[in-house]
């Protein structure tokens, strides 16, 4: 075979290869395929999910307020027909409290000089949130102490903070093995009385992959049913809750069931959803994190994510103010996941950007795309 048929054939098999990459990346994150064997998680089925934040003056703490309607705010131009911006915050953080000064820690030798934390209610209005465990990258033992704190404010999120319906489309650029690559995707979420859907489909040349969460929608948001990742075969999930306050379990296709599942559990579609949701009540402040136990097709994890600035993004959709919001990573194998949020699109990520450790990365960044937002 002459010299450039062949450098011509296996540049094809390269772009092919990298294809099916993009599509495995997303199983990863989505699917929660393991890198590599994790080690047992401890799970609490009394933590939710609790925002932490660094100890500031004291200041008088207020419960959640309600989403207001017909704001005046000025819109980005990528605002979605139908979709108002969320009302400004009338504090930078509503639910929660500062803690009182801790005493010197010498024995955290990871963090010596880590602020006090405070932990916020967690989203069930009748459950307190305990100590937030320690992120599923990090060994219980070398969590960092936190400080006493008060008793939390209880909150729920509000319905109309969920869209009816929406569908957004996103540009797919890859960065793998030296090449890149480009790829589309589309999120789609519907909501229906207590009652939700949302289905994320990934398409690189023939390659296509999708991930479907369904599930209730409660107080304290998302309460996922069924989770389906599907390639050229399809795996699932089906979730059971004994009550809304008690651990349930989860059961692959092939029969093996993760258990305890902890209260406020997400899959890994819904979460991105869930997350978008306490951004938008609650306007974190940069540094304050959130800890919430996720499952996936292989086990169930603790994920802990940092809020971050507003940042400006320049995206195919238009220019965009959003809040970046990014999974904490201590070492290992593990996934780097960083999303945004813009108040035009409310719950949705606007932006997507996962990496991995050797440098390889997918950035999914918002196109086009209508949103119906809940009814007044």
């Amino acid at each position: 075979m002459p010299t450039t048929l062949r450098t011509r054939a296996s540049h094809r098999r390269t772009v092919a290869l990298t294809a099916l990459a993009v599509a495995a990346a997303h199983a990863v994150v989505l699917g929660g395929w393991a890198l590599q064997p994790a080690p047992p998680r401890p799970t609490d089925a009394g933590v939710l999910a609790a925002w932490t934040v660094p100890a500031t003056a004291d200041a008088t703490p207020t419960q959640a307020p309600a989403r207001a309607r017909g704001t005046s705010a000025a819109r980005a131009p990528a605002t979605p027909a139908g979709a108002a911006p969320p009302a400004a915050a009338t504090s930078p953080d509503p639910t929660m409290e500062p803690p009182e000064p801790p005493a010197p820690d010498a024995a955290s030798p990871t963090e010596p000089s880590a602020p006090a934390e405070a932990v916020a209610a967690p989203p069930e209005p009748t459950v307190t949130a305990s100590a937030a465990p320690p992120s599923d990258d990090r060994p219980a033992s070398a969590a960092p102490a936190t400080a006493e704190t008060r008793p939390p404010t209880p909150w729920a999120i509000p319905p109309d903070v969920w869209p009816r319906s929406a569908e957004l489309h996103y540009d797919v650029r890859a960065e793998m093995r030296g090449l890149g690559l480009g790829a589309r995707a589309t999120l789609q979420w519907q909501a229906e009385g207590p009652h939700y859907s949302a289905t994320l489909t990934l398409g690189a040349l023939w390659a296509q992959r999708s991930q479907r969460s369904a599930g209730d929608i409660t107080p304290a948001g998302l309460r996922p049913a069924e989770y389906a990742d599907q390639g050229k075969r399809t795996r699932t999930l089906r979730l059971t809750w004994a009550s809304p306050h008690e651990p349930g379990q989860a059961q692959r296709e092939d029969g093996r069931t993760l258990s305890p599942l902890p209260s406020g559990a997400q899959d890994r579609l819904s979460m991105f959803m869930q997350l978008g949701a306490w951004v938008t009540l609650l306007q974190p402040p940069p540094g304050a994190r959130l800890v919430v136990p996720v499952v996936g097709l292989g086990e169930v994890q603790t994920w802990t994510f940092v809020a971050g600035e507003h940042e400006t993004l320049e995206l195919p959709v238009g220019t965009l103010r959003a809040v970046r919001v990014q999974r904490v990573v201590d070492g290992g194998r593990a996934l780097g996941v960083t999303l945004w949020y813009a108040p035009a699109w409310g719950v949705l990520p606007v932006r997507v950007l996962l990496q991995e450790t050797d440098g390889q990365r997918i950035d999914q960044s918002l196109q086009s795309g209508r949103l119906q937002s809940a009814s007044p």
